[in-house]
């Protein structure tokens, strides 16, 4: 489906080499790219313009195909090192349409290349312009569980990308249907304002499509946070409130106790007969080792004497090594005192840019005050021209995003930088003891700070979603909110 805009666009900017982008075109090299092509790995969907809402249907998956072309023409396409136009395209890429093992088409590279010479020579010989494949940036992203939704069509990368001379180039000669959206729920026009594209904003109609999709897959993300949050906090009490009584209370007793004693008792009964041939035994042998523990005995005190000699002898020799000791416990405190200054450095140098993050976030707040006082008395003043409700809305959630977001999110990166200030600090006046010291303080505070800092997560992921469901709504209303 292609879409024509009824805005008055500027003339093409490219006339050479491309006259259309339909079916049955003829090629550089004399190829008619065939109309009746196999359907794209992805289905797409198709929004309607600002007038209605978005018809959205479900995206079909199928698995990638192996490219004709091979994995490095891709590469060489994406690191801009296909320049060599002896070899035909053709030759290089006998199937245009068919993604790699990670999802993208050769014109996907291409676009993200941003070489407008490849992107023309591969449309020249049959590539689709309206094919969804795998964002190049995405496929490799194997952290993220969802990048087979990070699904682009050339004009939706060449969007997010910023480059708006293949965003013409695809909508102007090649009528790229900017009304797809993408298995993550993003439109062309969005994926530009997302990336701050202003340029290609103003240039592209602006479309509703894709909300439900979007607020989905973050909300998806979120509450998996939520339950990974939830899951630690409930491990937490289950460790120390029930783990820990268990082990102390009854696995502990039972394996050094009660299990050693029961098989002994069972032991003993079940050879009671040589028990008392043993009882006999230890009976007679009795006098024999008292007579040995009174001969120990015996010559135990003989011996006190000389015994007495080695410990004053030993408490000499410590008493000759007080001062080597003393000299020890001198330097070190030699050794503090030096590293004083240095410890003292590193905290002021923390102070300092504390002082400068609160002052820059209290000097923001102040700055959005007086732009939201400045356009409240241009609203007053040009009686309602000019400045719109809209206008001053913005002002007064950029002071209270300044005020509320921006300021204490500054003051808590300033905090977290407290651990390794004061890891330099400890190590720098007490070295390895120091060092020691912080690792056990740090894991102290990570069990204090177990429970409060995963509940803030769920709270966090909660109202996250919440906004990012309000704000996916209000643009559905009305798309340039």
């Amino acid at each position: 489906m292609c879409f024509h805009s009824s805005r008055n666009r500027a003339p093409p900017i490219y006339n050479q080499g491309i006259s259309s982008c339909n079916a049955n075109t003829p090629s550089y090299y004399g190829r008619v790219t065939s109309s009746d092509e196999a359907p794209p790995s992805y289905d797409a969907t198709i929004s309607t313009d600002e007038s209605g809402p978005s018809h959205d249907t479900h995206i079909m998956q199928t698995q990638p195909q192996q490219g004709t072309g091979g994995r490095g023409s891709l590469d060489a396409i994406t690191n801009n090192q296909q320049h060599d136009f002896d070899t035909p395209i053709e030759a290089q890429f006998k199937e245009p349409n068919s993604p790699d093992a990670r999802g993208v088409t050769p014109l996907l590279a291409a676009v993200q290349a941003g070489d407008a010479e490849v992107v023309k020579r591969l449309i020249e010989v049959g590539a689709d312009v309206d094919k969804l494949g795998i964002d190049p940036k995405a496929a490799v992203d194997f952290g993220d569980k969802n990048r087979h939704l990070r699904t682009r069509t050339p004009l939706q990368l060449a969007s997010a990308n910023g480059n708006l001379v293949l965003v013409k180039l695809l909508m102007e000669n090649c009528n790229a249907n900017d009304a797809l959206v993408a298995g993550d729920g993003y439109l062309a026009w969005r994926l530009a304002v997302k990336n701050g594209h202003h340029d290609i904003v103003a240039y592209l109609p602006v479309r509703r499509g894709g909300e439900w999709r979007r607020w989905k897959l973050r909300h998806e993300v979120l509450m998996e946070r939520a339950t990974t949050a939830t899951k630690a906090i409930s491990e937490f009490f289950a460790f120390f409130l029930w783990h820990i009584p268990k082990l102390v209370i009854w696995t502990l007793p039972k394996w050094i106790i009660v299990k050693p004693v029961a098989k002994s008792v069972t032991w003993a009964w079940e050879n009671k007969r040589q028990m008392g041939k043993w009882l006999r035994k230890q009976l007679t042998a009795f006098p024999k080792r008292i007579r040995k523990v009174a001969e120990t005995v015996v010559t135990g005190v003989k011996g006190f004497p000389h015994r007495v000699g080695k410990v004053v002898k030993a408490f000499l020799r410590l008493v000759k090594a007080l001062p080597r000791a003393a000299k020890s416990i001198i330097k070190w405190i030699w050794r503090i005192i030096r590293s004083t200054p240095k410890a003292v450095y590193i905290i002021a140098k923390y102070i300092w840019l504390g002082v400068q993050v609160i002052g820059s976030g209290i000097y923001s707040s102040l700055c959005r005050l007086v732009s939201l006082l400045h356009t409240l008395s241009s609203f007053v003043l040009t009686v309602f021209r000019g400045v719109t409700l809209h206008d001053v809305f913005n002002g007064i959630m950029s002071l209270l995003k300044a005020i509320f977001i921006d300021l204490p999110k500054a003051i808590y990166g300033w905090s977290c930088m407290f651990g390794e200030t004061s890891y330099k600090v400890l190590k720098a006046l007490f070295h390895w003891f120091g060092v020691v010291l912080w690792y056990l303080a740090a894991a102290l505070v990570a069990v204090v700070t177990h429970v409060p800092k995963n509940v803030v997560v769920v709270i966090w992921s909660v109202l996250s979603s919440v906004l990012d469901g309000f704000g996916e709504f209000m643009s559905w209303i009305n798309p340039k909110w």
